[in-house]
């Protein structure tokens, strides 16, 4: 069995990597390694009992951490830049992107790690209606896309390294990502508000998805494709798509909304002329208030912190479509989706785990959230 190192270990998508390795025992050593504090983090008891056994404190950017780390066998390296965009500036994408994939993969070459897992993302194409293949030209559509891109060149320039690169849709995950977790916060306070949820863009716009289970799958079945068809990097850079064969839409996932937090929804259309100034000014107001909401919220059920909140990057606001796709994947190694369509459970199911845990305000009526104290 391969021994398995994950970078970035602490991000959601690197969470679920770890949990399928532990539940399927298919590592014969598994050592995850991030900056961040796992109590910190707000991790479920499965991914508590999956992490915290084979996690180091550390950051890979750093000699010092990285001297400390074997690096052999399989290696996945998320190297997820858990930033607001509003917040960051150049060298932070620099730090936590680039020279945190860059470093260790430089030291992977040289030890000759059998496989290098790089998790990219769709913001390293053009934000279009045409679905994305991996022969697609590149056009970032984001700060955190053109460094994904910047990494990606970067890594297939070191000579050795046997690289795969996995460039994800939009996750959803079972245990919150950062952007599903500001979605589901709007969601319940536009149910607790009873008003209508504004969205822009029209009812066809694109918005592909993948699951994290999936992801995750990907990621360890693309290790094992590798390893067993190639013994030295190929002369084409391996690139793969994720994204399930669902080609979701967002009247789709306006249907899902409905659905799980019976709120109504509307489209707002901005030309584009004016978009890049309107979106700017429009998050800005809508950020001010939905955040005052949230946390009198938190207040009246008596949370006093919560892992999540609404704030909304104008940004990715400004992203209008997210069109990949990920049938490469399935055509030239015979990976399957498990999750190929999202339903309401896996898009909402884990607001139910964190209310369990009293992180998560329950909404009982207009303007009214049960106390923790009652459940």
């Amino acid at each position: 069995m391969p021994k398995v190192l994950i970078i970035g270990g602490l991000s959601s998508c690197a969470r679920h990597i770890a949990l399928q390795i532990h539940k399927l025992g298919i590592a014969d050593r598994l050592c995850i390694v991030d900056k961040g504090v796992p109590e910190m983090q707000f991790m479920d008891k499965a991914c508590e009992e999956a992490i915290l056994p084979h996690f180091i404190q550390g950051d890979m950017s750093q000699l010092s951490t990285r001297s400390l780390i074997w690096i052999v066998g399989t290696g996945f390296s998320t190297c997820k830049a858990r930033f607001r965009i509003i917040k960051t500036i150049v060298k932070v994408y620099e730090q936590s992107i680039w020279r945190l994939s860059l470093l260790p993969a430089r030291k992977a070459a040289e030890r000759g790690i059998k496989c290098w897992i790089q998790l990219s993302s769709f913001e390293v194409y053009e934000a279009s209606h045409k679905r994305k293949t991996e022969n697609c030209p590149t056009k970032p559509c984001s700060t955190r896309g053109k460094w994904r891109l910047k990494t990606e060149e970067s890594l297939q320039n070191i000579p050795g390294l046997n690289l795969v690169v996995a460039r994800k849709a939009l996750s959803i995950i079972t245990t919150l990502s950062l952007t599903q977790g500001t979605w589901l916060t709007l969601g319940t306070i536009f149910k607790y508000q009873n008003q209508e949820l504004p969205l822009l863009g029209k009812a066809t716009d694109r918005q592909n998805t993948v699951n994290t289970v999936d992801l995750a799958r990907a990621f360890i079945h693309l290790a094992e494709w590798y390893t067993s068809r190639y013994q030295t990097p190929p002369t084409k850079p391996l690139i793969f798509n994720l994204s399930d064969p669902c080609d979701l839409r967002q009247s789709g996932m306006v249907a899902l909304y409905n659905e799980a937090f019976n709120v109504k929804t509307r489209f707002i259309m901005i030309p584009n002329l004016f978009a890049k100034y309107m979106i700017k000014s429009i998050a800005d107001e809508f950020n001010e208030t939905m955040i005052k909401d949230w946390s009198e919220m938190l207040r009246k059920a008596g949370i006093a912190h919560s892992p999540f909140n609404p704030y909304m990057d104008s940004e990715l606001l400004a992203i209008r479509e997210i069109a990949m796709d990920g049938s490469k994947i399935e055509k030239e190694t015979g990976f399957k989706y498990l999750y190929p369509a999202m339903t309401v459970e896996t898009g909402s199911s884990p607001i139910q785990d964190y209310i369990s845990r009293k992180l998560w305000p329950l909404v009982t009526g207009k303007e009214q959230v049960a106390h923790i104290s009652s459940y």
